[in-house]
């Protein structure tokens, strides 16, 4: 019982898939929209979930008594200031996760959108991003739903936009200006220049100001000390995987010309990234985090790299019991799986 909500809601976009054409566009946008709200309230009324609960509640703990600029000092600004907002509200913990699953799912849906079968990307999404990191790493689900956002932007050419949503997500975790590079991909180079110097050196200098101790902290923890990240490998080569994918049938899955270089340039980094997991792991899991939405865009379009029905249909139902079996093994093998397990909702306790 302990593991069903996780499966039900792996099945929801399986459902969604499943929808028969004849209905309308509004039955199947009232569905689309009944979903999100569904994600938000599982992961933003999760109670005692995810290995660093204890952490955030640390977090808001500390600001209850203090400042708004103890807050913003003392963790990445935007959460520590989010936590300040929700803790003088009296909304407490929940409130900070029903905003940062906002936040993350508005993100991952605006992605989707773009997608010519979103279901079919959200069924990727849900094993790893949505039920491990937005359940477990919240600030940093924040920032991927600010990167997928800025994604989702750049495809249509909104450069400014891009920026602006990158450096909305590293002032909730700094390690989102993973993605500014990839803003000077495209466009016009003097505006992509301009627009990256600006954005890219306020969320940095932002950050490097206020968390300077935290940058150290990191450095030494992720690379001198050269922590193992369990399971990091096999994360990285689902990423590389969809790398490579990307590379041999990037036409084939129809990916936006304006958008390609982009996707080329993450796939090469998730296949550098697989020999670099086992010398410093955690920090390479942690950058392929962001490099996520790579495995989204394939599963999302790679039965259209096919040209007879039956062979999209056999591509369709291997993405969906690949995905379930990583969801099976996570949960039954994962070593920190138990502290996801039970799961545990504050509307239902």
């Amino acid at each position: 019982m302990s593991m069903l909500p996780y499966y039900f809601l792996f099945l929801i976009p399986a459902g969604g898939a499943l929808i028969p054409g004849q209905y309308t566009d509004g039955v199947k946008r009232a569905f689309w929209c009944s979903a999100g709200a569904l994600f938000i309230m599982l992961i933003g009324f999760r109670h005692q979930v995810g290995g660093d609960w204890g952490s955030y509640l640390s977090h808001y703990a500390c600001t209850v008594d203090a400042s708004f600029v103890f807050a913003l000092v003392t963790n990445d600004p935007a959460y520590g200031a989010l936590n300040w907002a929700m803790a003088h509200l009296g909304w407490g913990v929940y409130g900070v996760n029903v905003v940062c699953a906002l936040i993350f799912v508005a993100g991952l849906w605006r992605f989707l959108r773009l997608q010519p079968l979103p279901w079919l990307g959200l069924i990727a999404a849900t094993p790893y991003l949505v039920i491990v990191v937005s359940m477990g790493y919240t600030r940093q689900a924040v920032a991927i739903g600010f990167g997928l956002w800025a994604l989702a932007v750049l495809q249509q050419a909104r450069f400014r936009r891009f920026f602006f949503y990158v450096a909305l997500g590293a002032l909730f975790h700094k390690s989102a200006v993973i993605l500014f590079p990839f803003g000077f991909v495209m466009g016009d180079r003097r505006t992509r220049i301009r627009d990256g110097i600006f954005w890219g050196g306020l969320a940095l200098g932002i950050g490097v100001i206020l968390l300077q101790e935290k940058f150290d902290s990191m450095w030494t923890q992720y690379v001198e000390q050269q922590m193992e990240s369990t399971g990091a490998l096999v994360r990285v080569a689902m990423n590389a995987l969809a790398g490579v994918v990307v590379l041999l049938w990037g036409r084939a899955l129809r990916i936006p010309d304006s958008v390609r270089p982009v996707y080329k340039a993450m796939a090469l980094i998730c296949i550098v990234s697989l020999p670099l997991t086992l010398v410093i792991s955690t920090a390479v899991d942690r950058v392929a985090l962001y490099m996520i939405p790579l495995q989204i865009l394939v599963a999302a379009r790679f039965p259209l790299a096919f040209r007879h029905n039956e062979v999209q249909y056999m591509a369709y139902v291997s993405i969906v019991f690949s995905y379930a079996a990583v969801l099976w093994v996570w949960l039954n093998h994962a070593s920190h799986a138990p502290a996801w397990l039970p799961y545990q909702n504050i509307l239902f306790v």
